[in-house]
């Protein structure tokens, strides 16, 4: 039994009050969820909950286990959220170049949210149907409807631009490796 698992599973049924609804939440099924609690009891040595027919209610034991295993839960999530990165927020300035339509259905509705999360970004956007206005611009992103022989003519030149610069790049890599030595 893994312990983080268990005790995710001791917190939901505490905080949903059943059994079935806390395998609804957790995606099992109920006799999975009460299995996992009379373990997680039996390996305690002590009675978790208090089981009745109007329902379930943590023991003084139990109220206890369910603060700590509620901290441990969120720092768990919280381990995660800064492994995968989430804690880090986006610096600096992001110019953005979309096709008018196009920003208005998709990207101005979400730009609130997206600010929100990175308060330290700063956007420029352009509303421009030909997209010239950032062309130039390494610093961009750019959004546009292409007809199919216009990707076609994309596809090609993008993936000539990446082939050169992975190559830069490795001939790079390469010769500061050799610096070192």
């Amino acid at each position: 039994m893994d312990r983080l698992n268990a005790m995710e599973t001791f917190v939901r049924v505490v905080e949903t009050g059943s059994f079935s609804a806390a395998a609804r939440t957790l995606n099992l099924g109920q006799p999975a969820v009460s299995k996992t609690i009379a373990q997680m009891e039996a390996r305690l040595g002590v009675r978790l909950l208090m089981r009745s027919t109007r329902g379930l209610s943590p023991t003084e034991a139990g109220q206890s286990f369910y603060d700590h295993a509620r901290r441990v839960i969120d720092e768990a999530d919280e381990a995660e959220l800064v492994a995968r990165g989430a804690g880090v927020g986006l610096t600096g300035r992001l110019r953005v170049c979309a096709a008018v339509t196009f920003a208005r259905l998709h990207v101005i509705p979400r730009l609130p949210k997206f600010l929100a999360a990175h308060p330290d970004l700063t956007m420029d956007v352009v509303l421009d149907d030909r997209c010239r206005a950032a062309a130039n611009d390494e610093k961009s992103a750019h959004s546009r409807i292409l007809l199919p022989h216009e990707m076609r003519i994309f596809c090609r030149t993008f993936l000539n631009i990446a082939a050169k610069y992975a190559t830069t790049h490795r001939r790079c890599a390469a010769a500061r490796r050799e610096d070192r030595t």
